[in-house]
């Protein structure tokens, strides 16, 4: 996974921590990102846009939107707010 993040590593803020896997609070069920839906999730938590994100990563709009619908079907949120607030809430990351 080292080759998949180094770009995202240097544009992280300083104290973000994140995990790649989490549990659905209300079935129990262990759920994990992939590398492109760790990397889509990382900017967007350091507030990029689906053109930067899009830019950034070298891909079009149409797979930003999948790696995004991926992260919220997984976590069972509607919208990266939301997406935040329960990355935040269930200790994935943390901005020291």
């Amino acid at each position: 996974m080292e080759g998949y993040v180094t770009y995202v590593e240097q544009d992280l803020p300083p104290g973000l921590r994140f995990r790649n896997t989490g549990l659905d609070v209300e079935d129990g069920r262990e759920f994990h990102f992939s590398p492109r839906e760790m990397q889509t999730l990382y900017l967007i938590l350091c507030g990029n846009r689906r053109k930067q994100v899009a830019a950034k990563l070298g891909v079009s709009l149409q797979t930003v939107d999948l790696y995004k619908n991926a992260l919220f079907n997984k976590v069972r949120v509607r919208n990266a707010a939301c997406l935040i607030r329960y990355a935040v809430q269930s200790g994935w990351m943390s901005v020291d």
